[in-house]
């Protein structure tokens, strides 16, 4: 099939496929306007007889909300977005096209990498989007497995070696050192990857950029009887009705001692919640409306995980010894998170 892939001038013509959310081009257009994204950057493939049959979008977003944290980060990284094929159809073989030409006309001083991402909880065809991105020449980087904790609405027995306070009770720097201290050698190896380029400090102030101010009564920072800090959880409500673990961790000292997972769960969250996923999923630094249709994660037949690509000629070869992936620590999970990163050209 001979097909021709432009830009899209008009954010209704990246609009109408299958599932895009009734506000997609709104959100488009907005995107442009900010600069996240452009019209060169979004790419609409075309048979012979102009019948739409794929399109992927590229933005931009800084890596940070600081630029003083940033360490040796980049200051800006790259996504994919909105990417829609005919899965059923040949989809792969369209796809390998779509990326080969669309990447060759990023303009030079975008970002040297590239990620893509697939939450199978969002994305249609997990499994064939899998199979695109390691045919682009995409490597595994990371994978996160979660799961889901329902409320019975039975009592949870409250804690007894424990205490929780709430972020309002504990003010921002308090529990912002806590979570710093918390993530210390994290097996998490998308946390880890930023952390080992930035102050570890500086991504703890990240992190605190995603509390909203409604969910400020079930950030928690746990202490033991004499009031020294054990670990904290950061739960929040992405999604009416479900209650998402954001974050939750242990200081290094008290390691291996179970103190207090069932009770960072649900004993201690304030306010009705009908049950709690884990936030493997969530990329942190996209806005939860971006969920809805951004490329979020990259499957895998264990659940999500995240793919990153190093563009050629960009300086984008980042191959590097990464810690060992482990399955994302919480009372709950949400699925499978990773990364990919790949030195040298595309196999397109």
């Amino acid at each position: 099939m001979a097909v021709r892939i432009g830009t899209t001038g008009d954010p209704a013509d990246f609009t109408g496929a299958p599932g895009d959310p009734d506000d997609l081009g709104e959100q488009l257009a907005a995107m442009w306007v900010a600069g996240a994204s452009r019209p060169e950057w979004c790419f609409v493939a075309e048979d012979e007889s102009g019948a739409r049959v794929g399109r992927v979008g590229y933005r931009v977003e800084p890596t940070v909300t600081n630029p003083a944290w940033l360490g040796t980060l980049p200051p800006a990284e790259l996504f994919a977005f909105g990417l829609w094929l005919p899965w059923q159809q040949g989809g792969c073989d369209l796809g390998r096209v779509l990326f080969a030409t669309t990447l060759g006309r990023l303009a030079p001083e975008l970002p040297a990498r590239l990620d893509a991402r697939v939450n199978p909880e969002i994305d249609d065809h997990p499994g064939e989007r899998v199979r695109l991105f390691d045919d682009i020449g995409m490597d595994l980087f990371q994978e996160k497995q979660g799961f889901t904790w329902r409320n019975s609405g039975a009592p949870i027995p409250p804690p007894h070696r424990l205490r929780f306070a709430t972020l309002l009770e504990t003010g921002r720097d308090r529990y912002q050192d806590v979570m710093a201290r918390a993530a210390r050698d994290t097996l998490d190896r998308n946390d880890r990857w930023y952390r080992d380029h930035m102050d570890e400090s500086h991504w703890a102030a990240q992190m605190m950029e995603y509390l909203r101010e409604e969910d400020s009564q079930s950030w928690l920072v746990a202490s033991d009887g004499a009031g020294d800090p054990v670990g904290m959880v950061a739960v929040s409500t992405f999604d009416p009705g479900v209650a998402t673990v954001t974050f939750i961790g242990v200081v290094p000292e008290p390691w291996g001692q179970r103190l207090w997972a069932r009770s960072a769960a649900g004993g201690d969250v304030s306010g009705p919640r009908p049950g709690l996923r884990g936030d493997a999923l969530r990329r942190r630094h996209a806005e939860p409306a971006d969920d809805r249709y951004h490329a979020q994660c990259r499957p895998s037949r264990r659940g999500a995980a995240l793919a990153h690509l190093a563009l050629p000629g960009r300086g984008g070869g980042t191959g590097r010894l990464l810690t060992p992936m482990a399955t994302w620590l919480g009372a709950v999970g949400a699925g499978h998170g990773g990364r990919l990163v790949r030195k040298g050209s595309p196999t397109m």
